[in-house]
């Protein structure tokens, strides 16, 4: 009966028990995913909110940045003009007042009045001075002028004399032009020569000055030279160098002109290095010749003169750099939005300085300079460097076309399937086909001769071979025996063609061998005709060709 009553347990109840905990579980799984989902929706929340308050720092940094650029220049320019706003006022005044006298349309009190109150205001500014000296002569006055002038030269001697020689040039006044050029070239030193310096020495080569009928300048610039041609240690052979590696640069390549050689030559290497260069030669040659005949254009030259006034009237004086500095770095910011800091653009304008101020140049590097870059030097500058570069130019193209000239061949080889073939000058391309003919003939006949001897006897033997294993088979392996004497037929046939009836295989070779004819003939003709355009093209040159690039 225990038996029996386990059997009929009820055990629905459990049933229902285990469903209703799936649904819970289910439940459970819905809301755990409804979690999940919820906090990824929070997690992409906050990214997006930590975006936005990124973004909101940057905007906030720089709107502080703006705000504080924008007042810092406003306070910087307000001391600018506190302090140095006369300075400004000055520069204005002496170039208005070149102007208007050379067009005559101011009075000379008026302009004996403003330069007399901006001297007051400016007791320190070297240009100042200058400003009464040239409203004195104007005026006649040359006790003032030359007071005037000696509080410029105490002020800034180096810029008095420069501004005041440009400004005796423009007057047509020679002598004193010289006189101040004079005291200006004393503070010149030939190890760093700026390129406003090499404007005034081309100007002064070219006789924009006018005539140094008293010899006031020619010694600096003779010393200059001299210094030039010594040079230092190393110099000339630094220069030297320096022109041959110019004259590599603008090698060209010519394969063109000896294509067959390049593709059949064994030594082309040699022939192309000097080739190359004999035909370069020519357009460096002609590239010289179009620098040293071009006219030069005085009138740039006096624009360039002007333009170098007017450059050293607008320089800032060494006190107003410190709040220039600061005015142009708040102004780079505010023109930036904001989106670039001070201390970054302190940091550029600083390094650029530096790197200007440490990149000294010789008057001999300023030369080169000019020469080498295309576009940043005038014609009359290109053609005053080669007048006093001359000697190391021409050393370098000297030494650019004796470096490869040694290597030159007398003689050129080619191999034309394992035939050496011996090119010299003018040599007969009809006795080196000829001779390249005969080598075919009697490659042809020892290729005959050694097929017959090898391949001929070769295929009797398998003939016989195979014949006799054909024969043994029929009493042994009769399954082999067609494919014996298949083997027997053909191998006799191979023996017949070649040693009893030779004729097919005669034509083979007769064919093969005028194939190698015409196509070595072919290549012998050309690489024969450019080699000896190029002896005539090199000859031509070595006789005839210019010797210097710089004449």
């Amino acid at each position: 009966m225990a038996k029996a009553a386990v059997n009929f347990i009820d055990i629905k109840p459990l049933v229902r028990d285990v469903s209703e905990l799936k649904q819970e579980m289910h439940q459970v799984h819905n809301k755990v995913d409804t979690i999940s989902d919820d906090l990824s929706v929070a997690k992409d929340d906050l990214a997006q909110l930590n975006r936005q308050f990124q973004e909101f720092m940057k905007d906030r940094i720089r709107a502080e940045a703006l705000s504080q650029a924008t007042t810092e220049l406003v306070r910087v320019r307000q001391e600018i003009e506190k302090e140095f706003g006369e300075y400004g006022q000055v520069r204005k005044t002496m170039l208005g007042v070149l102007q208007a006298t050379d067009l005559a349309l101011v009075k000379k009190t008026t302009i004996s009045n403003v330069s007399e109150e901006l001297m007051i205001s400016t007791p320190k500014y070297w240009l100042a001075p200058c400003l009464i000296a040239v409203a004195a002569w104007i005026n006649n006055d040359r006790d003032l002028a030359d007071r005037a002038i000696r509080e410029a030269l105490r002020r800034d001697e180096e810029r008095t004399a420069l501004t005041m020689a440009l400004i005796c040039r423009r007057n047509m006044r020679t002598d004193t032009c010289y006189e101040w050029l004079n005291i200006y070239f004393s503070h010149i030193n030939a190890g760093n020569f700026t390129a406003g310096c090499y404007t005034f020495i081309d100007a002064y080569i070219n006789g924009v000055f006018g005539p140094d009928t008293k010899h006031l300048c020619s010694d600096y610039v003779d010393k200059w030279l001299g210094q030039i041609k010594t040079g230092g240690p190393g110099f000339e052979e630094a220069q030297t160098e320096c022109w041959k590696d110019f004259c590599v640069a603008r090698t060209s390549s010519h394969d063109k002109v000896y294509r067959n050689l390049q593709a059949h030559v064994d030594n082309f290497d040699a022939i192309k290095n000097y080739t190359d260069r004999v035909y370069s030669s020519y357009d460096l040659v002609q590239e010289f010749k179009d620098i040293e005949d071009a006219t030069v254009d005085l009138e740039q030259i006096k624009q360039d003169v002007d333009d170098n006034l007017v450059e050293v009237i607008n320089n800032y004086a060494v006190e107003e750099v410190r709040l220039r500095d600061e005015e142009y770095c708040f102004a780079k910011v505010k023109e930036s939005n904001g989106n670039i800091r001070y201390p970054e653009v302190k940091k550029a304008l600083l390094a650029e300085r530096a790197r200007t101020q440490n990149e000294k140049l010789s008057l001999a590097e300023q030369m080169v300079k000019s020469i080498l870059n295309k576009d940043e030097a005038s014609l009359s500058e290109k053609k005053t460097a080669i007048s006093f570069l001359k000697p190391y130019i021409n050393h370098g193209y000297t030494k650019y076309l004796e470096e490869t000239k040694p290597a030159f061949p007398e003689s050129i080889q080619l191999t034309l399937n394992d035939y050496m073939v011996t090119i010299y000058k003018d040599s007969d391309a009809d006795e080196l086909k000829s001779a390249y003919k005969q080598y075919l003939h009697e490659t042809k006949a020892q290729e005959v001769e050694n097929r017959k001897q090898t391949k001929g006897k070769t295929n009797m033997y398998i003939t016989i071979v195979c014949g006799v294993l054909a024969l043994a088979s029929i009493v042994l392996q009769p399954i082999f025996t067609p494919l014996l004497l298949g083997l027997t037929a053909f191998f006799g046939y191979k023996f017949y063609q070649t040693y009893v009836n030779p004729t097919i295989f005669l034509n083979k070779m007769d064919e093969k061998y005028g194939q190698l004819e015409a196509a070595g003939c072919d290549v012998i003709d050309a690489c024969v005709a450019e080699w000896n355009t190029i002896n005539e093209k090199v000859s031509e040159f070595e006789t005839q060709g210019q010797k210097y690039l710089a004449s």
